[in-house]
């Protein structure tokens, strides 16, 4: 995925999301600037589910759009509290034989 010059894009930096645009692009980079200032390169390559992860940052990411990061926020709620669910030691499971049946449906469609 490729933005153009002049695409708004959204950085998350220390749990803040905050909109930016896109500098520049390179072969195999675009900049943006960060919300001090800074110039920041992130590299095509690292694009995975609408959002990049900035060159030389472990934390940093870049998203496409605000709703990728809403996206985001509610998929690893959901997959959190299925874990939970699903991660049950000495007790009883707390679901039905039909979701069972359901959630093994939605699995095998994935190949799981």
């Amino acid at each position: 995925m490729k933005p153009a010059v002049g695409d708004k894009v959204f950085i998350l930096y220390k749990d803040q999301l905050s909109e930016t645009t896109v500098l520049s692009l390179g072969r195999k980079y675009f900049k943006i600037k960060d919300k001090y200032g800074r110039e920041e390169q992130v590299a095509f390559d690292t694009f995975k589910g609408g959002r990049w992860r900035i060159q030389d940052s472990f934390n940093d990411i870049v998203y496409i759009s605000e709703q990728a990061y809403l996206d985001e926020l509610e998929y690893s709620k959901l997959f959190s509290n299925l874990r939970e669910v699903i991660n049950f030691r000495n007790r009883v499971l707390p679901l039905s034989l039909d979701q069972l049946r359901r959630i093994t449906a939605i699995l095998e469609e994935q190949d799981l």
